[in-house]
């Protein structure tokens, strides 16, 4: 897995000069950033890193995400570090950064709003969805792996209507689901 130092990355910044944030979870926060001239996304696993086993847990996954590569499936860059003495460690996951999630896209739609992909016909725009999700999860099934969270949260959409799953989970109640090939 590329190792990425932290320096490398620049993080977008709200008009304040704070750093904007795409979203949180349970292990961090989610930052918009650009990479090598690409636009990324900084899972940031908060302030003082991971323990060494859920970093390694993370580094794992990441690992198979990124040997899993597919158009349907949330593309890894690397692992984004950075260790300077006096400073608590930095540690983060750095994904292709997509248009937004299923969830902010329904609620738009909730809302009575328009714009990309809502102007595209709703019956094409989603069944263009469920087929570029469904090929996605396909090619996880195919290396026997199964999404053990999918919800549309977990879904993002690109401006051009196609939809990727995330693939990497972490965390003490998260059980991998790879079964041995037999």
């Amino acid at each position: 897995m590329p190792r990425i130092p932290w320096d490398q990355l620049a993080f977008g910044r709200d008009e304040d000069g704070f750093p904007m944030e795409l979203g949180r979870g349970a292990f961090g926060a989610v930052f918009p950033a650009a990479y090598m001239f690409q636009r990324v996304a900084v899972k940031h696993f908060g302030a003082g890193g991971l323990s060494p086993a859920l970093a390694a847990q993370v580094e794992r996954e990441a690992d198979l995400q990124a040997r899993l590569a597919h158009d349907n499936v949330v593309r890894i860059f690397g692992l984004a570090e950075e260790c300077r003495p006096g400073f608590p460690p930095k540690f983060g996951l750095v994904l292709a950064r997509l248009h937004e999630p299923l969830s902010a896209l329904l609620a738009r739609v909730a809302s009575g709003a328009h714009g990309p992909p809502l102007d595209a016909s709703p019956a094409a725009w989603r069944l263009n969805a469920v087929h570029e999700l469904a090929a996605g999860l396909a090619h996880l099934h195919g290396h026997r792996i199964v999404h053990a969270d999918l919800k549309p949260g977990s879904t993002f959409c690109c401006c051009c209507c196609c939809c990727r799953a995330l693939r990497v989970y972490c965390g003490p109640e998260y059980k991998r689901l790879v079964f041995p090939r037999s």
